[in-house]
């Protein structure tokens, strides 16, 4: 049902696009047509087009509207061009519009920007920082059951649903380079107060070096963006070895593509002497990129994608002397807040997740891990510091790690940091050789003193994890000598904040998320 009123939601938003199509952007209003002057105060955003498809500029002053002023080949055939700016915006004009363009053609600009191929036109790869081609056309997510994904803290932040670039400009990169400029473009000036869209399409490669070692790292430093990946041609849209770092920053959504981990040649062990490992290959290290790294972000919706050190590995990286160059998939720091990750597949990583940096009390951290799929994870899937984490319907596939040349095999699945608040609800681990107790780990310099589990399962069967948290956070505190024993359960339930419907046996959380979790799968 999920996926059937996704398709008849895309369908009517398709119908609506193409039937309608618009001569100036949602919230844009016309202040001339082609081949005439008009006047904007200093530093406008203003669009150039007809039938859904424009070309941004910021002008200042006098201009023609025209390919003299956007450049040669901005003009859309078949029929007459407008230039139009933001309807907050003040402008003289000598030349008023008689535009009929129909209101049913804008697009809703609280709902959540997509994308189809057949209905959006390409962006060159090669983009200029002051000009950008864009289509209006979007899908609505807001049309999607609640049961798609956006569930939990991501969904209850005050200023509402994260809606990313929904309403605003749109760039599709198709290489490294048009990546960067799309960030770069929106990140610039003006463009920094408008909602922007970036989508990615086809394999983007940001290893600097010959042996696909080295990484790019990518900040998106500004709010109300979305980075949604496309699937053309049945080609997966795929970040190789670009670590997208998010900052201090709001209304944040990233949807739809696999991020394939990169190797950092700067790694250093993390203690080399205390590594009993004959082949020191396997020895724990310390190393740079993530694939996402969200640092103080809030109103966040991490949904769809894949994280993988190499998404047909099987459990076993195929060279084993780049086990040591790789750091986190996801990593949430710096008090990031009221996020969700859904219907993600982790997968053949060690150091999955981590939540704060470090063991101080930086910030709220509600988060909720909804229906994702973990398979072959090592840790950290997630290790939970400060937060009020729910772990909801998630399936954990693997084997219990027993040898030192396994590292995708798992140490252990949620860390009980630092002042952490884990609740956990009717997750599937199914996880050969493993013990309730292997499945957590307090094994840190600081860790919590509380847990919940409600429902979950151990391969196919009832496990009691509120019990395995009491033995591992009280083994903990006897070899530290020190004075925090386990002290119960958490003292916060998801309940009390936001509405959700938990699957209730294992087979339909098996299910569920294998059907769904990943990318292609919208």
């Amino acid at each position: 049902m999920r996926t059937s009123h996704f398709l008849l939601g895309f369908l009517a938003s398709v119908i609506a696009s193409t039937s309608f199509a618009a001569n100036r952007p949602a919230g844009y209003v016309t202040i001339c047509n082609e081949a005439k002057t008009c006047s904007v105060p200093a530093n406008t955003q203003v669009a150039y087009g007809r039938a859904d498809k424009f070309t941004f500029k910021i002008l200042t002053s006098s201009f023609v509207c025209g390919e003299v002023t956007f450049g040669t080949g901005t003009k859309v055939p078949g029929g007459t061009n407008e230039c139009s700016i933001p309807s907050n915006t003040s402008a003289i004009s000598s030349s008023k519009s008689t535009s009929s363009s129909s209101s049913k053609s804008s697009v809703n600009s609280s709902a959540i920007s997509s994308v189809s191929s057949s209905v959006r036109s390409s962006i060159s790869s090669a983009i200029s920082s002051s000009s950008i081609t864009t289509s209006s056309s979007a899908v609505s997510y807001s049309s999607l059951p609640a049961g798609d994904g956006l569930v939990g803290w991501g969904a209850v932040h005050a200023a509402g649903l994260p809606t990313g670039g929904a309403g605003g400009n749109v760039c599709t990169a198709t290489s490294l380079a048009s990546l960067q400029a799309c960030i770069s473009t929106a990140s610039s000036g003006n463009n920094k107060t408008i909602p922007w869209t970036i989508y990615v399409k086809g394999y983007i490669d940001g290893a600097t070096n010959a042996d696909s070692t080295g990484f790019t790292q990518l900040r998106i430093n500004r709010d109300n963006t979305s980075l949604i990946g496309v699937m053309e041609n049945g080609v997966v849209p795929s970040l190789n070895a670009v670590w997208i770092t998010v900052g201090a920053y709001k209304n944040i959504i990233v949807r739809n593509i696999r991020f394939i981990s990169g190797k950092d040649t700067g790694w250093a062990y993390e203690s080399f002497s205390k590594c009993t490992y004959v082949d020191k290959d396997f020895c724990a290290s310390n190393a740079d990129p993530d694939s996402l790294t969200l640092q103080g972000t809030t109103r966040a919706w991490v949904d769809h994608n894949e994280f993988t050190d190499g998404a047909d590995f099987n459990g076993i990286n195929p060279n084993k002397a780049f086990y040591k160059m790789y750091d986190g998939l996801v990593d949430i720091k710096k008090g990031a807040d009221f996020i969700t990750l859904s219907y993600n597949k982790f997968s053949n990583h060690d150091k999955s997740i981590l939540i704060g940096a470090n063991d101080s009390a930086d910030g709220e951290y509600r988060i909720t891990f909804y229906r994702n799929w973990f398979q072959y994870t090592g840790q950290r899937t997630p290790r939970v510091r400060n937060g009020q984490v729910h772990i909801l319907n998630n399936l954990y596939e693997g084997v219990k790690r027993t040898t030192e040349d396994r590292p995708y095999h798992m140490t252990y699945v949620i860390g009980l940091g630092f002042n952490g608040k884990a609740f956990t609800e009717r997750n599937a681990f199914d996880i050969q050789g493993a013990t309730a107790t292997q499945l957590l780990s307090a094994n840190f310099d600081e860790w919590s003193q509380y847990f919940t589990d409600v429902g979950s399962w151990l391969n196919g069967s009832a496990v009691d994890l509120n019990a395995a948290a009491a033995e591992v956070i009280n083994a903990q505190n006897i070899a530290e000598k020190a004075n925090k024993p386990f002290l119960g359960p958490v003292t916060w339930a998801p309940g009390d904040h936001y509405t959700y419907t938990p699957l209730t046996t294992v087979d339909e959380v098996r299910t569920q998320v294998k059907a769904n979790a990943g990318v292609g799968k919208l």
